[in-house]
């Protein structure tokens, strides 16, 4: 629902109806690399809490705790290996993985 004010914001309950979730994935794994750099461990409930979503909804998007944390190990370590790879000058490395047969 909109208010009558054509510049308001939508409510909560309108962005749920029209997106269909009330959080995107790729903002729990954000959040939950934040989460984890703070407690080097990811407790789901104190995650839920910090995003402002329900643990049942959570649990929802992330399709668990082992994967979330997956997600949000290889978020924080991508840019480091991509940095790495972009630094590699030598001719005799071959960068693909996994390498040709």
């Amino acid at each position: 629902r909109l208010d009558a004010n054509p510049m308001a914001r939508p409510t909560p309950s309108a962005m749920r109806h029209r997106a269909g979730r009330v959080i995107r994935y790729d903002d729990v794994v954000a959040g939950g690399a934040t989460h984890f750099l703070r407690r080097a461990t990811i407790d789901m409930d104190a995650l839920a809490a910090e995003l402002s979503v329900s643990r049942a909804t959570l649990y929802r998007v992330v399709e668990g705790r082992d994967r979330l944390l997956g997600d949000v190990l290889w978020s924080l370590g991508e840019p480091i290996l991509a940095k790495e790879r972009r630094a590699v000058t030598s001719r005799d490395v071959d960068l693909r993985y996994p390498p040709p047969a």
